[in-house]
């Protein structure tokens, strides 16, 4: 993937700090929380925090067009996660809503295993630059 970030790929000071809220939220105290809850159906649903999640980055400022195997090797190493840029960022968000549309529980699955919370750490210290 590319080295440098587009202009068109630099979130506006707002779209970083509606998403950066979610640190908080579904890693308080750096902890997971637990994202989904069974009906008494047997049907899985999540949280209402990890839908509103998912909503903020259907929006525009967070899509974009990626390249589905380079996005895998880097959302599958810590240390290319640290050194994302934004583009990256924007392609493991994309990956993750296409993974869900495919497999529900696939954003689960990534706030449980802590890709979500490595990638919005990247996005706290991209917006500090």
């Amino acid at each position: 993937m590319e080295a440098n970030n587009n202009v068109d790929d630099i979130p506006t000071a707002e779209q970083v700090k509606n998403l950066l809220e979610y640190l908080d939220i579904l890693y308080p105290e750096g902890k997971p929380i637990l994202p989904e809850y069974n009906s008494s159906t047997g049907s899985t649903f999540y949280e209402d925090e990890v839908y509103k999640f998912i909503t903020l980055l259907t929006t525009d400022g967070w899509k974009t067009v990626y390249n589905a195997i380079e996005t895998h090797r880097i959302m599958g190493d810590p240390e290319k996660i640290r050194n994302a840029t934004w583009h990256e960022i924007k392609s493991i968000f994309s990956s993750c809503r296409y993974g869900e549309r495919i497999c529900t529980g696939y954003f689960g699955g990534a706030i449980k295993s802590g890709l979500i919370q490595r990638v919005l750490l990247r996005v706290k210290e991209l917006a500090q630059q």
